[in-house]
Formats: C-alpha cells, sequence, structure tokens
C-alpha cells in the first residue's frame, strides 16, 4: 500500500523548489535473499510465492514502512556530512555504518567493517510494480547508512536506517532526498509526521545555510553547514550534562548504559539486515558475501608501505620502521574486524532506544548512579525529567523562543535554569537549538586556537579572549566557522591557509 501527503508539515530550508516535494511512504517486505545473476539483456523475473510458501518462510520476513524525505537542494547538503559533524553522531544509539572507502578513514571508532553490497529482492503484492535491484539496496556511489531510533507519538520506539539517494522532482530536475526504512513499521499517518519530525530537527532541515556560506564560503565547498544534533532537545540536554568533567570515551559509555538500562528495546529480525551494509553486531543474510582480509595481500601492501618513506603535514619524514608498526596495527585491526563478522541467524540484532524524560524518571536517582554509573550527574539529568513530565511544554517553549527571534539573553537564561548548565553546556545547548552566536569554549576550544591560527599566548585566557574576538567578525554564525575548522582540520588535516584560500573562491 502506499500513503502520500503534503510535505506543509515539514520544515525545509529556503528553496524555489520545495512546494513541489512530497514525502511517498509505503509498507512493504523485506528477505535477506539474493537475486540470482542475470545474462546480459534478461529481465528478472518477478518474485512470486503463494500464501503457502509466504506462511513457511514467514521467518524470514520483517515488515518496515519506507519513507523519503526531499531535503534542501542547495549543493551542499551531503547525509554523511550532516551526520559526522557533531561528536553526538557517535553516540549511542547512533550508528553510522560506512562503506569500505569510509571504513578506512574512520576506523578510529572501531565499529566500521569494510562490506560488500549484493542485490536482493522485494517481495511484493501481485498489484505492485516490480522494484528495480537498486531500490532495495544501496544505490552505487554513497557513502553508507545512518541507524538509530525515534520515538513515535505514543512514546514506542522504531528504528529507523537512512541513506541518501538523488531524484527528481515534478519537473524533472534533481533533488536530492534521504530514503528510510523503519521497523517495527508505521501504521498511521501522524506516526509517519512524528518521525519525520525528529528527522529534520536532527539534520536540521529547516536551515537556510546560504547566509552563512555567503559569509564563510570555505564550509559551502567542504559541505558543512548543518551540524548534527539530536532528535530531541532532551536528549541533546542529556548528552551535554554527560559530557561535562570527563574523557569522550566516559560519555560514550555513560549514554550506552543510559539507553541500556532505561530505553526500550528493539530486537530485529535476521530479515532486517537487507543485504546492504551492516556492522559486526548484525550481519548480512546467510548467502551475501563479506570482504575478509586476504592476509597475503595485507602483509604484501604493509610491506610496501614499510618500506616507503612518507611526509607528514608538519614536513617530518616517517622512517620506515615507523610505517612497520603504523602498518602492523593497521593489519592487525583488520584481521580482528574480520574474524568478528560472522553470521548466526540465532542471533539477531538488539538495539536500544534512548529513554524518553519518563522512562529515567522510572529509572530514579540510584538506577543513574548506580547502573549507568553517571555520578554527580545523575541529580541534573533527573531533576531535568521530572520538569518535563511534570510540564511536557518545558523545553518546548525554549524552543519556541528561538523560533520567534527572542532575545538571546532570555533564551541563555531559560537554558541555565536546569541544574548542570554551566557556561560551556549553556553555549553547546545554545548552538542545538540554532543559536551559534555562543561559543563552548574548552581546552578543545583553546588548543585548537593555538594550533590552527597560530596563538601564542601561555595563558589559556589571553587564548580565549583572542578566539573570542577573531570569531565575533562571523557574526551570528561564530560557532559554525569556529566548528567548520575543527571539523576539517581533523577529518580533511586543513590548515588556515588552506581554508582561507578556499574562502576566496566564492559560493
Amino acid at each position: 500500500m502506499s500513503l502520500t501527503r503534503s510535505r506543509q508539515s515539514l520544515p525545509r530550508a529556503t528553496s524555489s523548489k520545495s512546494t513541489k516535494n512530497s514525502i511517498s511512504v509505503s509498507t512493504v517486505t523485506i528477505t535477506t535473499s539474493i537475486a540470482a545473476p542475470r545474462a546480459a539483456g534478461t529481465r528478472r523475473r518477478p518474485n512470486k510465492l503463494t500464501e503457502t510458501d509466504q506462511s513457511e518462510q514467514l521467518g524470514h520476513f520483517a515488515p518496515v514502512t519506507r519513507f523519503s524525505i526531499p531535503v534542501p537542494n542547495d549543493r551542499s547538503f551531503k547525509l554523511y556530512s550532516a551526520i559526522d559533524s557533531c561528536g553526538f553522531s557517535r553516540i549511542h544509539p547512533n550508528k553510522w555504518v560506512a562503506m569500505a572507502k569510509h571504513a578506512e578513514s574512520r576506523s578510529d571508532s572501531g565499529d566500521l567493517p569494510v562490506m560488500t553490497r549484493k542485490k536482493i529482492r522485494l517481495d511484493r503484492d501481485a498489484d505492485e510494480p516490480e522494484l528495480d535491484a537498486r531500490d532495495s539496496r544501496m544505490p552505487d556511489g554513497i557513502d553508507g547508512y545512518f541507524q538509530r531510533t525515534f520515538h513515535r507519538g505514543d512514546g514506542v520506539a522504531v528504528v529507523v536506517r537512512m541513506w541518501q539517494q538523488l531524484g527528481t522532482d515534478d519537473a524533472g530536475d534533481p533533488l536530492p532526498r534521504v530514503e528510510c526504512l523503519c521497523h517495527p513499521p508505521l501504521h498511521s499517518a501522524s506516526d509517519v509526521d512524528v518521525i519525520v519530525g525528529q528527522i529534520a530537527r536532527m539534520l536540521r532541515l529547516d536551515l537556510d545555510t546560504r547566509p552563512f556560506h555567503n559569509l564563510f564560503p570555505a564550509a559551502f565547498h567542504l559541505g558543512f553547514g548543518r551540524v548534527f544534533r539530536s532528535p530531541t532537545l532532551f536528549e541533546d540536554f542529556v548528552k551535554t550534562i554527560t559530557s561535562t568533567n570527563v574523557v569522550w570515551g566516559g560519555t560514550r559509555k555513560m549514554n550506552e548504559r543510559l539507553c541500556e538500562t532505561a530505553g526500550q528495546r528493539i530486537e530485529l529480525p535476521a530479515s532486517w539486515n537487507w543485504g546492504v551494509l551492516t556492522t559486526t553486531d548484525s550481519p548480512l543474510g546467510p548467502d551475501s558475501v563479506m570482504v575478509q582480509a586476504d592476509s597475503a595481500a595485507a602483509a604484501a601492501a604493509a610491506a610496501s608501505a614499510a618500506a616507503t618513506t612518507t611526509t607528514t603535514t608538519t614536513g617530518a619524514a616517517t622512517t620506515p620502521a615507523q610505517s612497520d608498526r603504523k602498518s602492523a596495527k593497521r593489519n592487525a585491526k583488520a584481521a580482528n574486524l574480520a574474524a568478528s563478522i560472522e553470521y548466526d541467524p540465532a542471533t539477531p540484532e538488539v538495539v536500544y532506544s534512548f529513554p524518553t524524560p519518563l522512562e529515567v524518571l522510572n529509572l530514579g536517582l540510584e538506577g543513574l548512579k548506580e547502573q549507568c554509573r553517571v555520578g554527580y550527574r545523575a541529580e541534573s539529568i533527573l531533576q531535568l525529567a521530572e520538569a518535563i513530565v511534570n510540564n511536557p511544554s518545558t523545553l518546548s517553549s525554549i524552543e519556541k523562543l528561538v523560533n520567534s527571534n527572542a532575545d538571546i539573553d532570555l533564551i541563555k537564561k531559560r537554558v541555565q535554569q536546569f541544574r548542570g548548565i554551566g557556561p560551556y553546556a549553556c553555549a553547546t545547548i545554545m548552538t542545538c537549538l540554532g543559536v551559534f552566536t555562543h561559543l563552548p569554549v574548552d581546552t578543545v576550544f583553546v588548543k585548537h586556537f593555538r594550533d590552527f591560527h597560530g596563538c601564542r599566548d601561555k595563558d589559556a585566557k589571553l587564548v580565549e579572549v583572542a578566539g573570542k574576538r577573531h570569531y565575533d567578525s562571523f557574526h551570528p554564525f561564530q560557532y559554525l566557522v569556529y566548528w567548520c575548522e575543527v571539523w576539517t582540520s581533523h577529518r580533511k588535516s586543513m590548515t588556515y591557509e588552506q581554508m582561507v584560500a578556499l574562502s576566496q573562491r566564492g559560493v
């Protein structure tokens, strides 16, 4: 069945073609079977199963809801860049599953195995048109897919996988869109509205990036502008609170325990792994082929790399011995990863949702401290959850202030009314609200301004003052410029001079 509705309820960045777009939703059945190779010029036989066949194979099917979300057609939107733009995207329950080309460059997270794509087929009703294999798997040229949980209007959690695909509008012009699969399936238009609204917030689809790109053209050429945030402001608050006075690994662990302790458990059937990309805990079907590390080829590549002296960005030479050690570490990591990729149909993938305020409140103070081990932050998280349960508009009223262009100081005061929200946390929350005039000053900020801009002051306070003075020239996008520099210097190893040259090209 299909359901087509107007997109008026979905906030969009300004676009001349935005009024033509619509969300197409359909419920389909997914199978892990792989389409057999066909001779050139032959048509694939339609997949027709009798009722008996379907009942016998019921355990191999997973109902899902598929829908498409048109995204701003401003030539700068890239799903991978929008998700990878902030550390929050690396915290549970978020998961980006990358293609091989990104598995190498993003191996720091340890959860990006290298795998192949295989053609599969969709089992459909007799009156539905035959689907091309491209529609049933990851299309060529994409980076991977993103998976996380969302909540329906009644609070029930669902899992959504999404990837970017290029489509066309009514006039036939190119129009990028985000394709989504949701399990368990959604059964009403209101549920779809709720999920789409959360995805739109997470990806900031309502943000018009043109003013920022005109002010800082380098960001346009780098595909930067929409900084990832959570589907709800409550989740942004909790992740910000758990990121204070702790190393990054501690933040990730606290949120993982919070999801597994207080969140909803969702068990995905094996057929949910629909022959595209997956991680070690959600393997492909039994007929799938996974890329295993070829030890001989890996050893040869390692020897070749070790014999070559490379030059770093600082101009210092890397010795063959150093290259050999680095290659050995990479090969060991690849071997361990390949060994961990095994298909076990009896072990379905299990995911946990980020808890709602009510679920956190039900967990209680002791649960937060003893089971989630968030330490002194437990009181702040519990107080926030209790305030929202008692008054559901507690956080939405702050978002309304932002949308109505209220005074920044008033918004800041409302954010800081909650326990555990100091200057750094407040600045982080303000960016999640779409206010980019505040800079979250911490050790990362100081180190970046010293390294990237060559600030020689030894006093961190003087570095902070100099940094704020520099970024004030980019008002009202101080944070976006700062974070674009951090993001590109880390991901692309760009220097300040290279970024200036990129900005001089204009939009």
